[in-house]
């Protein structure tokens, strides 16, 4: 067989190919790679020489892929009976360039990637754990545990009869290869995701796989249906009659069968996947043609002001309040119903067929649309007999929304120019259908026009102070990218920030920055807001919780309403009311959102500690224990059990899963702080302490030669945090050591002036 055996071979080339696509190594490297590699073998050897052998070489082993010509104008793909036709049926455009097809649909085969799950010891035994690891009643820590889940089983049983039978999820979103550096173009991979898997497992990388490459240079909008024609057949047969597949753990065959839950996405391709344009009035896929939502006069664009009174309580005081909200109005109605999905399957089958691409005569909308419906079209997972049964069909993303919510009111509090909603065009919407006299336009004696300073943005020296103290802000490592280089103190303006960069500061930091900067009503409001995101982020999810979170946000967004002015409220404002009811029915948002497709790498991390210790006289068991000489133990365990040494080692800093912690005195003088720690309380109950404190000391005790680090800590008992009660809020607020001073303020001039009427329509 030459220098290496076969399995060896296979292996070596395996390996090499995962370097090539590691670090993003072209062909013509790999190429020269493979040559000097080739000259230090011995003579024998049958390594392949360049890429293309070396990708022969493994199509054995079923990793490749299909390519499926498609028409330029996204019109068809040529494929199944049309797979030799030379030109597009609707269009009529070549279907070639010369010598090359004008483009070209990847496509990554799901069913031998399911099958290779049940081939390999490691995966397989995991493949079951959603069955087999039920929750405590009423939390939720992985989709298994939500009523979508669970209502999915109770309307197919003979699905849910077989635990080895597959869950999946999809997800797409525009990708652009080339970067800024060159003509735009944007590519939508097709993810697919299992979610059979443990929380360990679900959503990583090697078990998230890519179906297709939707190829570019715009987005396929609509006509996304005609590219995901292939797995749609492959999901129909997955369904209908199933696959044999080998079961490594049983060493048997069996009929695997697999169902799409979801689909995940941004609210752009929400349309997309769904065909419920997201544009325009109608946006909100859940409240559909019962919105109250309204187009502004001067905005021109859509409003969702004064939409949510309705979802409160029929006796609730801000439903009777006719000028707190839009001006005269008293809000009697009940909220949207929230149709199923065989209502909303009776809706779609009554769509007329639309024809994707480029037809002859264009694209015609269908009848009555953005005046009574937003349809696009019937999308292509209606095909799939399952689908009315799921409860969420097209999950929200919480990633992009809780960005969106975020950069709506940092941009609006800081007043930044041309991103904040408080302009021109905001204030005259605002006379229209409010009685907020105070914040009207008026005319000076200079005959300018002047624009009154609200109570909720910031003057210059506050955001100047808001500025300095996110320069100065310290963070652990690894926690938050630097928020000091996103910070323009000259400008009063913040920079490049992420999703995660505001994740983050939207649910630990935006509090802390504006507590004693604006009055206890707008405070309020902004961090009961903040709780909102936080709590429903949380790993682990209780039903009663979200159903609390559900009444939350209905109050907490009619609070804004009657801060904000109507040109604030566009769809990301409105879309918060419905995602409690998405975590209540789907489980732990960690699951369905964009995180881990958009690979970020969100550092929040769920620690699976060892099972504690509660009996206090197990130390004296097991010394009693591994003294009995019949006993045989463990050379570790006898060190452990005699106890520690009295000497001991200090250190500076420790390092344990991926955390690093320094002491108060070492770390005082760097630019991260990493001495910061909460201790959970030990009664692990409702009422449960935490302890939040500073590390001082490092100390290594010895057990006869193994070490084992200590920590001692200066900490102090907090209260527990509550999101709805205010008061919890401020303690909670109050335990952390960096915040903005309470010096202060210079006064400055209460107005703005308009300097023309041209300047404002910019």
């Amino acid at each position: 067989m030459g220098w290496l055996q076969k399995p060896q071979q296979t292996f070596a080339v395996a390996q090499l190919l995962n370097i090539k696509s590691e670090y993003n190594i072209s062909e013509a490297c790999y190429d020269r790679l493979m040559s000097v590699i080739k000259t230090m073998l011995p003579e024998g050897e049958k390594l392949p020489n360049n890429l293309y052998k070396t990708k022969k070489q493994l199509a054995k082993l079923g990793l490749g892929y299909e390519k499926i010509d498609a028409c330029v104008n996204n019109c068809m793909l040529y494929y199944k009976e049309n797979k030799d036709k030379q030109q597009c049926l609707v269009c009529g455009h070549p279907r070639y360039k010369p010598r090359k097809p004008e483009k070209v649909l990847r496509y990554l085969p799901l069913i031998p990637r399911l099958q290779r799950l049940y081939a390999s010891n490691y995966t397989c035994e995991h493949m079951t754990w959603h069955a087999n690891n039920l929750c405590e009643e009423g939390s939720m820590a992985h989709p298994s545990h939500g009523d979508a889940w669970k209502h999915f089983d109770r309307t197919h049983p003979s699905f849910a009869s077989d635990a080895r039978n597959v869950r999946l999820g999809l997800c797409t979103d525009g990708f652009s290869p080339f970067g800024n550096s060159s003509t735009p173009y944007s590519c939508w991979p097709v993810i697919i995701t299992v979610y059979n898997l443990p929380p360990w497992m679900c959503m990583q990388e090697p078990f998230m796989f890519l179906n297709m490459v939707i190829p570019g240079p715009k987005s396929p909008g609509k006509n996304i249906d005609v590219f995901l024609r292939p797995l749609i057949d492959e999901l129909k047969i997955l369904w209908t009659s199933g696959v044999q597949t080998y079961d490594v753990c049983n060493k048997q065959n069996f009929s695997m069968r697999a169902a799409l839950l979801w689909t995940i996405s941004d609210f752009p391709a929400h349309a997309m996947l769904s065909g419920w344009s997201t544009h325009g009035w109608l946006a909100c896929p859940y409240c559909m043609d019962m919105t109250k939502s309204f187009n502004l006069r001067y905005g021109r664009k859509a409003s969702w002001f004064d939409c949510h009174r309705q979802f409160l309580p029929l006796d609730h005081p801000y439903r009777k309040q006719a000028y707190k909200f839009h001006k005269g109005r008293i809000e009697n109605d009940q909220p949207p119903i929230r149709l199923s999905g065989e209502e909303v399957c009776q809706r779609v089958e009554g769509l007329p067929d639309i024809t994707f691409g480029k037809p002859p005569g264009g694209t015609q909308p269908i009848h009555g649309f953005g005046q009574t419906h937003n349809w696009v079209k019937k999308c292509i997972f209606w095909e799939l007999p399952y689908w009315h049964t799921n409860l969420i069909r097209h999950n929200l993303d919480v990633m992009h929304i809780e960005k969106n919510v975020f950069d709506n009111i940092f941009n609006t509090v800081m007043d930044v120019k041309d991103k904040t909603k408080d302009n021109i065009k905001t204030r005259k919407d605002l006379e229209l259908y409010c009685s907020r006299h105070e914040m009207h336009l008026f005319e000076g004696t200079n005959g300018k026009v002047y624009k009154p300073k609200t109570s909720y943005t910031l003057s210059k020296t506050q955001k100047k102070e808001v500025c300095s103290w996110a320069k100065s802000l310290k963070l652990p490592d690894g926690y938050f990218a630097s928020i000091a280089r996103c910070v323009n103190e000259d400008e009063c303006k913040f920079y490049g920030m992420k999703s995660h960069d505001c994740h983050v500061f939207m649910q630990r930091l935006l509090p802390i920055a504006f507590r004693d900067l604006f009055p206890k009503t707008i405070w309020e409001a902004l961090t009961e807001l903040s709780m909102f995101f936080r709590d429903i982020c949380s790993t682990v999810l209780r039903v009663e919780h979200m159903e609390q979170l559900e009444k939350n946000i209905v109050e907490i967004l009619c609070k804004f309403e009657k801060i904000f002015p109507p040109g604030f409220f566009d769809s990301m404002e409105h879309l918060p009311i419905h995602l409690a009811y998405e975590a209540k029915v789907g489980g732990p948002v960690q699951y369905r959102w964009m995180y881990p497709f958009e690979r970020q790498h969100i550092l929040s991390t769920v620690l699976w500690n060892l099972d504690i210790i509660r009996d206090r006289d197990f130390p004296q068991w097991l010394l009693a224990h591994i003294q009995h000489t019949q006993n045989e133990v463990d050379d570790v365990i006898r060190k452990l059990a005699n106890g520690p040494s009295r000497r001991v080692s200090c250190y500076k800093g420790y390092f344990v899963n991926g955390f690093k912690f320094h002491t108060v005195e070492y770390g005082q003088s760097k630019a991260t702080t990493n001495y910061g720690v909460c201790v959970l309380g030990s009664t692990y109950s409702e009422c449960e302490v935490d302890y939040y404190g500073l590390l001082e000391e490092v100390v290594e005790l010895e057990y006869y030669g193994l070490g084992m680090p200590l920590h001692y800590l200066s900490a102090t008992e907090a209260e527990e945090v509550n999101s709805v009660e205010f008061e919890a809020l401020r303690h909670a607020m109050d335990s952390y050591p960096t915040r903005i001073g309470d010096e202060e303020h210079d006064e400055e001039e209460e107005f703005e002036e308009i300097e023309s009427e041209e300047d404002s329509q910019d």
